[in-house]
């Protein structure tokens, strides 16, 4: 198996950008499979070698010159270089495509120059190869007598309008026609179109050249008729589902529109829901909380709450008066006071306390006091006499 070199004429450059250092990229076809013809023999590139991982990292950022000048190496890169290829290599279809930066100011005015009158820039890739000596056809019956293997990419080569083997389909493109001509600094083309007949790749005569492009050519027209009638089906095709899915979506948005609708006055009956259960549970609290002080049967109706918590805490204190006193004030004060009285009925949870041992005589008033008030007096009369000397302080009747 020998190495050899190669340059094939099988890429082009697509639409351009502009980037921010004046420099532009290009989106280009680098090469492709299929049989090349070098002349005196042919040569197979199968899908599996143009497109193996090593062969695709190979090409990544390899120079972009202006003709096949010299095989790039680090000693000429900056005399040959004026650009290079990017890192999104990749297969698409039967090409191996990535994006290609020009920063060359004499190579853009040339590609520039390219444009005036229907002529093209096109691509011829340099690299090597392991050929495989081995002859056969193909599945549509094309000989040929070698199978390029281990492909190595060195650099992409500019050229102008039909310099490339495979003709247009393999050139740069952007939107624009192209004039051939030398770039910037070189006379004519042969200063940088390297002699086609030396060439290990090239055909060896004209006759053979000409007839490469002409095939070329015709590829590319027919490509090009497909692709111009694949794009109107295409166009038709998405006219007519643009059409659908917009009577889709506005459907889909009224459907969505009554959901939300729905949604929200859900949400609204819920929390208008939520809120009465909170307040009749806040008001049954409060009530509890109330009737601690005031005694099981305070009756509440027509009170609001801020009148429930200052009868609670005038019973409390019949001197306490709350006008002009907040609602938050109120509210404190008789938590307060509800704390406090239960501490005290936790102190006073055993005291015996009697209260109308007998039925009351025949007029006589009813017993109205609860009978935690009834302890917390005798508390009290306890405490005022056990101050003057009398009962112990805390001296209270057990159970």
């Amino acid at each position: 198996m020998a190495r050899a070199t190669r340059f094939d004429f099988t890429g082009k450059l697509d639409a351009k950008t502009v980037l921010g250092d004046g420099s532009v990229r290009y989106s280009a076809r680098l090469t492709r499979t299929g049989v090349f013809d070098y002349g005196d023999h042919k040569e197979l590139r199968r899908p599996e070698d143009v497109f193996s991982k090593k062969a695709i990292d190979s090409f990544k950022g390899v120079a972009v010159t202006i003709g096949h000048q010299a095989f790039v190496e680090p000693s000429n890169w900056s005399d040959v270089a004026v650009g290079h290829v990017g890192d999104d290599v990749h297969r698409d279809g039967d090409f191996l495509a990535a994006s290609l930066v020009v920063k060359d100011e004499g190579a853009l005015e040339w590609i520039d120059e390219q444009k005036k009158d229907g002529g093209g820039v096109e691509l011829s890739m340099g690299y090597t190869v392991d050929l495989l000596d081995e002859e056969g056809e193909t599945d549509d019956g094309e000989h040929y007598d070698a199978i390029q293997t281990n492909i190595q990419g060195n650099h992409a080569a500019l050229g102008p309008s039909d310099w490339g083997r495979a003709g247009r389909a393999v050139r740069l493109l952007d939107g624009a026609s192209y004039e051939r001509g030398a770039p910037r600094g070189y006379s004519d083309d042969a200063a940088y179109l390297p002699d086609m007949a030396t060439r290990t790749d090239a055909p060896t005569n004209e006759d053979a050249l000409r007839k490469d492009l002409d095939t070329a050519r015709a590829d590319a027209d027919a490509i090009r008729k497909e692709r111009d009638d694949a794009r109107k089906e295409r166009d038709a095709a998405k006219a007519s589902a643009d059409g659908e899915k917009s009577r889709a979506d506005k459907a889909e948005a009224e459907r969505d529109a009554a959901k939300a609708d729905t949604a929200k006055e859900k949400a609204r009956a819920d929390a208008a829901e939520k809120s009465v259960d909170e307040k009749v549970m806040k008001r049954i609290e409060l009530l509890d909380a109330a009737r601690t002080i005031l005694g099981a049967d305070f009756d509440p109706k027509g009170k609001t709450d801020r009148e429930v918590r200052t009868a609670a805490l005038a019973k409390l204190d019949a001197a306490a008066t709350f006008d002009g006193k907040s609602d938050d004030y109120v509210s404190a004060r008789f938590d307060l006071a509800v704390e406090s009285v239960k501490k005290d009925r936790g102190a006073l949870a055993g005291v015996q306390v009697v209260t109308n041992p007998a039925p009351p005589a025949a007029g006589a008033p009813t017993q109205t006091k609860s009978v935690l008030d009834e302890a917390l007096e005798q508390k009290q009369k306890r405490d005022e006499e056990a101050a003057k000397g009398g009962v112990p302080k805390g001296a209270l009747t057990k159970k």
